[in-house]
């Protein structure tokens, strides 16, 4: 076989050179692990849903898809891949121009153009261009992300107060709608919000392995209890429209792909370079190779096949990899567990979505765009 021919074939090959580590003690410290991880991303994926301007369950089925996949052909023994921070606020700040966040319209296009970055991603692993990634600078990915927060905090400001929502727009517009109506603030969604942010501010100064997020919509919506918030017009989430993805082709019409490609080749490249960032630090700091081309190729994967399950475009997640080394992760089983768990808790926890404030989600997603 020509060796360009069987190195494509070793890196899509659904045989992957870390099966030959797993062992019953790597089960058993995974499946630990993975119960652990299964825990912070539930939260983290509504939340994450949201900035990227999505219904929450979308965030839910990359959590799963994304993760399982960039888990099993991707190049890092301990990475957790999924919904991140950054990508949702690219996703947000670049597509919310095209069409309403949320929208039929909008959803439809995220699933185009999720599909149109694994293929980038897949092409870029394929031909070893994962050098090129290091030529990219960190500090513009820094400067885009941390723009694209303060969009998401005004976008939830409202949310937090007990607003109504605005028509959208950018940041000025946002804080224009919020300071009009100032005098409609609901003192109960402020109380809510903010013992939703206290809890995570404390919980943040212990262990990263405590569930902060579940926690504090749990104290969040305890308060709303409290204080009877539904009485005194504070929003409650809508229950999950589904909590199993819909499979379905996402529009592949050529003007449309022409009009998101230069959004897509951004998002690919985003998620690369926090996967492979991601990656090569933890591979120094286990002593274990790695291999940047292989990492694109199953990010491309995860991201490709994520499109056809209503995933949006993830990438490799600093907080959840890092949560994962410290539970003692030994090998990608501890992804795959992780996607199982959560599947389970997404069919135990799901019903008491709707028993969630909207200020108190506001205010863990303003937690997460000040982090």
């Amino acid at each position: 076989m020509h060796p360009r021919l069987k190195a494509l074939a070793s890196s899509l090959s659904p045989v992957r050179p870390w099966f030959a580590r797993v062992d019953s003690g790597t089960l058993k410290a995974d499946a630990m692990a993975g119960l652990t991880g299964a825990a912070i991303v539930l939260p983290q994926g509504v939340a994450f849903a949201i900035i990227a301007g999505l219904p929450p369950e979308f965030g839910l089925f990359t959590a799963v898809v994304v993760a399982l996949i960039a888990g099993i052909w991707g190049a890092s023994m301990i990475m957790v891949s999924g919904p991140t921070t950054a990508i949702s606020a690219v996703i947000f700040a670049s597509m919310s121009q095209f069409a309403t966040p949320g929208s039929e319209d909008y959803i439809a296009m995220i699933f185009t153009l999720t599909l149109m970055v694994g293929v980038i991603q897949i092409i870029a692993g394929l031909f070893k261009l994962g050098g090129l990634i290091s030529f990219i600078s960190h500090s513009v990915l820094i400067g885009f992300t941390a723009a694209a927060a303060f969009l998401i905090a005004a976008s939830q400001l409202g949310g937090a107060l007990g607003l109504k929502a605005g028509g959208g727009g950018g940041v000025l517009e946002r804080l224009i709608h919020v300071a009009r109506h100032i005098d409609h603030v609901n003192m109960t969604a402020v109380i809510i919000a903010s013992a939703t942010i206290l809890t995570l501010v404390v919980l943040s100064r212990f262990s990263k392995k405590i569930p902060s997020y579940i926690i504090a919509l749990a104290v969040g919506s305890g308060v709303a209890w409290f204080l009877q918030a539904p009485a005194q017009g504070v929003a409650m989430f809508a229950p999950l429209a589904s909590i199993v993805p819909a499979i379905g082709a996402p529009d592949l019409s050529p003007g449309l792909m022409v009009e998101l490609l230069p959004i897509a080749a951004t998002v690919a490249f985003v998620g690369l370079l926090e996967a492979i960032s991601i990656g090569r630090a933890f591979a120094l700091r286990r002593d274990e190779p790695y291999d940047s081309s292989q990492e694109m190729v199953g990010q491309g994967l995860s991201n490709a096949v994520g499109s056809f399950f209503q995933c949006y475009a993830g990438s490799g997640s600093f907080t959840r990899s890092g949560l994962n080394a410290d539970a003692g992760a030994q090998t990608p089983m501890s992804t795959i567990f992780a996607a199982g768990f959560l599947v389970v808790l997404l069919f135990v926890l799901a019903p008491y979505l709707e028993f969630v404030p909207v200020p108190a989600m506001a205010g863990v997603i303003l937690f997460v765009s000040y982090s």
